[in-house]
């Protein structure tokens, strides 16, 4: 899917039909053997570098912001230069949280009772990572981390009503950031009618429902994707999914969604299973950073939720994500093997 969709776009920006999807392989390859080498290692052995990546974090993520150094695209500062790619710093971020969140809970279980020390204190630290991706600026994303953050403190056992407490004041910021920014507002505002602008803030919503309009059941097969003819942005990144639908139709969309399941079914029960805190808060937040993203990108898609910025886990392009997702899913393999021994 990732050739098909990006097959045109490449010819016409690059010349090389296959840029994209050359690329991405060879992502692939590197990203096997990182899933290969973190299955194989100890997973409590990470423990140790926890508080150098969360500082390396926070200087990526820094330099990001700096003129010269930070890659500027469509106005926003995301990215490093590193040789083969731009790695986007916030994959980097979104890693390190589940990390820093899983180690703080499985050593402080006694602090659940205290607000301050179970939520504020934990919460204050990792703003740290959470401002300069709102720097950049990259809301999605932030958004992202600050959901995967609440999943992490259900699953470590927050109280009822400390989860109250905490809830009214993220909503009121998210909102705040949203009516703060007339571009956040528009999404908003197009992703409930996206036809008041049909040419503009509405366009890309529309596209995709052309492009799953045409699919049909059956799809009007592989590689013969209209919207992917410059009409619908972001084809191989963002909307890969609307392809799928429009060239693999129902059919493939059902299949796309049960292989998610799958696999989200899988680590969830690999973290049930784990008898060691650590590990099963590890694998809960990567399987929920994992299902949040997948249910966004899909969502967005089919339009239950506005453009987001979120890539397809595993399908859409990119070097970056592609190597962090496989060296997540080695650690769920390295954690699933060492606790069924």
């Amino acid at each position: 899917m990732d050739y098909s969709s990006s097959y045109i776009f490449a010819s016409e920006r690059f010349g090389d039909g296959y840029y994209f999807v050359k690329k991405h392989l060879l992502f692939l390859v590197i990203g096997g053997f990182l899933m290969y080498f973190f299955a194989r290692v100890n997973y409590l052995k990470f423990k140790k570098i926890i508080f150098p990546m969360y500082a390396l974090t926070i200087l990526l993520l820094l330099l990001t912001l700096v003129p010269g150094v930070g890659v500027k695209i469509s106005g926003a500062r995301r990215w490093l230069n590193v040789g083969l790619f731009r790695f986007q710093t916030s994959e980097l971020a979104k890693v390190t949280l589940i990390f820093f969140a899983a180690n703080y809970y499985s050593r402080h279980s006694e602090y659940r009772d205290s607000f301050k020390k179970f939520v504020v204190m934990p919460l204050l630290l990792l703003s740290a990572l959470l401002l300069p991706v709102l720097a950049q600026p990259d809301f999605s994303t932030m958004m992202l981390l600050v959901l995967v953050m609440a999943g992490l403190l259900i699953a470590a056992g927050i109280k009822k009503r400390h989860i109250v407490y905490l809830a009214v004041p993220v909503i009121g910021f998210a909102v705040a950031m949203i009516a703060a920014k007339p571009y956040r507002l528009k999404r908003v505002t197009s992703f409930l009618n996206p036809w008041n602008d049909p040419a503009n803030s509405g366009f890309q919503i529309i596209q995709s429902f052309l492009a799953l309009y045409s699919g049909g059941v059956l799809g009007v097969g592989l590689g013969d994707s209209r919207e992917k003819l410059f009409y619908l942005p972001e084809a191989h990144n963002d909307f890969i999914f609307a392809v799928i639908g429009e060239e693999l139709g129902f059919v493939g969309v059902l299949l796309t969604i049960i292989l998610y399941f799958m696999l989200i079914y899988r680590g969830t029960r690999i973290a049930i299973r784990c008898n060691d805190p650590f590990g099963r808060l590890l694998v809960f937040g990567i399987i929920f950073m994992f299902s949040i993203q997948v249910i966004l990108n899909m969502g967005v898609v089919l339009g239950l939720f506005p453009v987001t910025g979120l890539t397809l886990p595993f399908v859409s392009y990119g070097g970056a994500s592609l190597l962090v997702l496989m060296s997540l899913a080695g650690i769920v393999l390295g954690v699933s093997r060492r606790n069924e021994k």
